[in-house]
C-alpha cells in the first residue's frame, strides 16, 4: 500500500482537530492514528508492517518537532512504545527522506504539522 493517508478522512478530521487548545504527545499519536486509520495500540506496538512503522515514524517525527526541548530522543521513543533513542533517530531520518522524495507525503506531513500547531 503506497498511499498512507486516507483521503476521505482529511477534511472532516482537519476541522475536528483545529478545535483543540492543549496538545500532548499522546494527542499527536491519536492525530496520526486518525489520519492514517491505524489504531493507537498498533502504532505503539512492536509490530513492523510497513503501514504501522510509517505511522510510528510520523508520530515520532511530529512529537520531536513539537516538543524538541521537552523530550529527549529516548523519551520520544518510549512514548510510542519503543526502547531506544536510535528508533527516534531512524524515524526522523525516514520521514525526512520520504518528504524529500514524495510530494504527496510532504503535503500530508505539512497538514499534520499544521493540525498540531
Amino acid at each position: 500500500m503506497n498511499y498512507i493517508i486516507a483521503p476521505g478522512l482529511k477534511k472532516p478530521f482537519l476541522k475536528e482537530m483545529n478545535k483543540k487548545n492543549h496538545l500532548t504527545a499522546y494527542d499527536i499519536i491519536k492525530t496520526v492514528s486518525k489520519f492514517t486509520l491505524i489504531p493507537v495500540d498498533l502504532i505503539m506496538s512492536k509490530r513492523r508492517s510497513e503501514e504501522i512503522v510509517m505511522a510510528r515514524h510520523i508520530s515520532i517525527y511530529l512529537i520531536r518537532n513539537k516538543f524538541r526541548y521537552k523530550y529527549s530522543l529516548l523519551e520520544v521513543s518510549r512514548l510510542v512504545g519503543q526502547d531506544s533513542h536510535a528508533t527516534a533517530l531512524n524515524s526522523i531520518k525516514a520521514v525526512n527522506n520520504r518528504v524529500d522524495t514524495d510530494s504527496q507525503f510532504q503535503l500530508d506531513i505539512t497538514q499534520l504539522t499544521n493540525l498540531i500547531s
